[in-house]
């Protein structure tokens, strides 16, 4: 606090900084007065602490305990020398003078022992893992002294344990046994004494220093750089989380204060939820993680790492992250998720924060997107709550993005002549109503009700408008050069098996952990691959298989023989909209093109198959005649096996094109 520490005769200074200064004032009956202390501060709660602190009780009794012990002998654990009162703890001390005994009585023993071995002095040496009060005599000695025990030896000494020492270090170890188990016994009678007299006292004062310690602590926090105090609005606001320029507190004293600030607002009556999307590695589990821990730390007194913030005061912070099984209740991973989401649903309240990652990721793509985007809508709609929804599937991102004249998306492609693209504005999104349609549960004529937001405090109620944003960590893309991407349109039916690593690139992904409004192009999860040491191999492999498979679900990337991201908006609208505008006039073409290779296949499959009936009425037909040839000479059989086993070639060719005709038909 930088108040001095003021004696109990209101005279005295102890400077705290100094040890031995401090002890000669404790030595001299000095106690620091905290009641002082505490008429010299204005907070109530330090007034309240410092004097249940200074108890003078507390004090007192702590003073008493002291004066029974050697305090720096309790402060290195030592309990066998820690006790200085005899009158207190006279078994420790009889004990104790037995072990000085014993200890001078093998001193003694050293003379007598010197005198039987014929030699002028001894003395004893103590080797690890050997043992303690061995004598040494020279090695090239050939007679020893009747009992004594050699212990061990180098070329120079043997060592010898007599039988007087052996006698004697018995008796030293059952005296040090006695004192353990004496200085045990007054220990803990020690402490049941001082708990019955004054545990009432000495707890409340512990309990005021552990508050001033804590307390202590967040006052350095708060001197941080970039830390600000919260500031709470009134309970008959709606709930809110705004944080500008907010930094993860742990990752960013890892950093040394470099952590990438980031900026979040969160609203009931506007955004309620915010979709945050991106590459993998790209940072959206810390923010969410940042802005939990700040509604935290703001609530248990704290400043906080961000240039600003405004919160409500929260009843709670849900979160469903990470990935754990139960092996003992026989619950798998996914099972937990769902166990974790469905406490998040039963128990959230408009007044909470509920943060999810990546919800659904443990089963079957189509079930994983349904139940993230009936999640969401369910939190929004039915719990109202503040929601950060951290996820890949594109169709959840497209909640927000529904109904907006404006789908950008986000990152930064290196083959942009800005440099970067801009990100689309937050856009909104009734969820009820777009969840509905993406299951495809809508039909004409259908009960709407389950679309309506439920009555709000002020008794109105109606479709819920503006509660979903989506978002995305941003990021920048070095794509291959154009001659090196694999091109998916041009090459034939089965070349993804032959595709090598000079017809498949995988982008480079440069992580700016910033986050920015609109979804992400993709997540970039084969570049994590190569940051992960995947093969090289499969790596290649992988994306020739993941550029086939984004050529059959989004044709309109293959006609330019790439799957690149198309550049980024300049700031005007009228671009995005030329371009939705061309892509409307390839989609006829494309279908067009779908249904003519449809039709080849086909027509491939049927000449096929008008082939294999001929060849089968020919090879019966030469099996018959084959038959009646049987009886006859060698040379006959012969002939008639060779024309079976060439019609049996023939089929078998047959069988493999029509087997390459249904796999291209399949493809289509």
């Amino acid at each position: 606090l930088g108040l001095p520490l003021v004696t109990s005769n209101g005279t005295g200074r102890i400077d705290s900084s100094n040890t031995e200064t401090a002890a000669a004032a404790a030595a001299a009956g000095a106690t620091m007065d905290l009641c002082i202390l505490a008429t010299q501060v204005t907070s109530r709660l330090l007034v309240t602490l410092l004097a249940a602190a200074g108890n003078p009780a507390a004090v007192a009794a702590a003073n008493e305990v002291l004066s029974w012990l050697n305090v720096q002998a309790a402060t290195k654990n030592e309990h066998l020398t820690m006790f200085k009162s005899k009158e207190r703890f006279p078994q420790v001390f009889d004990w104790t003078e037995e072990v000085s005994a014993a200890e001078l009585h093998l001193q003694n023993l050293l003379p007598k022992l010197a005198a039987v071995a014929g030699v002028p002095s001894l003395s004893y040496v103590s080797i690890q893992n050997q043992g303690n009060y061995m004598v040494e005599l020279p090695a090239s000695r050939m007679e020893v002294p009747q009992g004594w025990g050699k212990v061990c030896g180098t070329k120079q000494v043997c060592r010898y344990h007599p039988l007087e020492v052996k006698e004697g270090m018995a008796a030293l170890a059952r005296a040090q046994e006695h004192l353990a188990a004496a200085t045990t016994v007054a220990w803990q009678q020690l402490l049941a004494d001082f708990s019955a007299q004054h545990h009432a006292a000495c707890r409340e004062a512990v309990s005021a220093v552990a508050q001033l310690d804590a307390l202590l602590s967040l006052a350095q926090l708060a001197a941080t750089p970039d830390y600000c105090r919260p500031q709470f609005v009134e309970d008959d606001q709606p709930a809110q989380l705004v944080i500008s320029d907010g930094k993860h507190p742990m990752l960013d004293l890892a950093l040394d204060g470099r952590a990438v600030p980031n900026s979040l607002e969160l609203r009931w009556d506007g955004v309620r939820a915010a979709v945050i999307t991106g590459p993998n590695m790209g940072g959206k589990s810390v923010l969410i993680r940042q802005a939990a821990l700040t509604i935290i730390m703001a609530q248990l007194g704290s400043w906080v790492p961000a240039t600003a913030c405004q919160l409500s005061v929260f009843d709670g912070v849900f979160s469903r992250m990470g990935a754990t099984d139960c092996l003992l209740q026989g619950r798998s991973t996914f099972a937990e998720e769902l166990g974790d989401a469905s406490h998040i649903l039963a128990s959230a309240t408009n007044r909470s924060l509920v943060i999810m990652d990546e919800l659904g990721r443990g089963t079957a793509t189509h079930d994983g997107v349904a139940i993230a985007t009936a999640t969401l809508g369910y939190l929004v709609t039915h719990k109202q709550c503040l929601t950060l929804f951290v996820t890949h599937y594109p169709e959840v991102a497209a909640l927000a993005r529904h109904g907006s004249s404006d789908n950008s998306s986000g990152g930064t492609s290196s083959s942009d002549d800005s440099g970067a693209r801009p990100a689309a504005a937050p856009a909104t999104v009734d969820t009820a109503n777009a969840a509905a349609a993406a299951a495809g549960s809508i039909s004409a004529g259908a009960d709407t009700a389950a679309t309506k937001e439920p009555p709000s405090s002020s008794g109105s109620s109606g479709v819920l408008h503006h509660h979903v944003a989506v978002y995305h960590m941003s990021y920048v893309r070095h794509d291959p050069a154009p001659s090196e991407i694999f091109d998916p349109n041009t090459a034939a039916v089965g070349a993804v098996k032959n595709a090598t690593t000079q017809n498949v690139s995988v982008p480079v992904i440069t992580f700016l952990y910033k986050l920015a409004a609109g979804a992400a192009d993709e997540s970039f999860g084969l570049n994590v691959a190569q940051m992960a040491g995947l093969a090289s191999s499969v790596v290649q492999r992988a994306a020739a298989i993941a550029a086939q498979i984004k050529c059959r679900v989004e044709p309109s990337k293959c006609q330019n023989g790439s799957d690149a991201a198309p550049p980024g908006l300049t700031g005007s609208q009228q671009q995005q909209k030329e371009r939705d505008k061309q892509q409307s006039q390839q989609v006829p073409q494309q279908q067009g093109q779908v249904q003519q290779h449809r039709q080849e296949c086909c027509a491939e499959l049927l000449h096929v198959l008008k082939e294999v009936l001929q060849e089968l009425q020919a090879t019966a037909d030469q099996a018959a005649t084959g038959s009646t040839q049987v009886s006859g000479d060698s040379a006959q059989r012969q002939g008639a096996y060779r024309s079976m086993e060439a019609a049996a070639s023939r089929l078998q060719q047959l069988q493999q094109r029509a087997v390459t005709a249904l796999t291209a038909c399949g493809d289509v």
